[in-house]
């Protein structure tokens, strides 16, 4: 197959070109922000997953306590409602501590996702600083 021509560039095209080039290739100072903040998401996604999995485990429990409560209530003797209201009553505290430790975990996930934030942010910043430092040359004198 034969290579396709280039065709020339007018100014304009030339220019976007040039621009976009910039644009895309990345400035070395930059290295440790995109860095930590790639390893910032991976770990917080990690968390974010450990939270889902606890939760599904607890949205699991709920559907398996909620079909034992109500086959309880069904499998009642209609002379003693009162056992079938315990088991509603039973379903329901349960539930309540479940959305509770929903609320704790999301909780401590989001602390935990901020310490990751804060202290990937503080690693890139001081990062960038040193590469500054190494990079830069020193001021001409100008003393007369």
């Amino acid at each position: 197959m034969p290579a396709a021509k280039s065709l020339p560039l007018n100014d304009l095209q030339q220019q976007a070109l040039d621009a976009a080039q910039v644009m895309f290739s990345m400035n070395p100072a930059y290295a440790p922000q995109v860095t930590h903040f790639w390893e910032a998401q991976d770990l917080m996604l990690k968390e974010a997953e450990k939270f889902a999995s606890s939760w599904f485990e607890r949205r699991h429990e709920a559907t398996q306590s909620a079909l034992k409560a109500a086959t309880d209530a069904d499998n009642t003797d209609l002379r003693h409602p009162a056992v079938a209201m315990q088991a509603m009553l039973d379903w329901q505290k349960n539930s309540m501590e479940r959305m509770a430790e929903d609320l704790s975990e999301w909780s401590a996930m989001m602390s935990r996702c901020a310490g990751i934030w804060t202290s990937n942010e503080t690693e890139a910043m001081e990062e960038t600083e040193a590469n500054a430092k190494r990079t830069a040359k020193p001021a001409k004198s100008t003393a007369l």
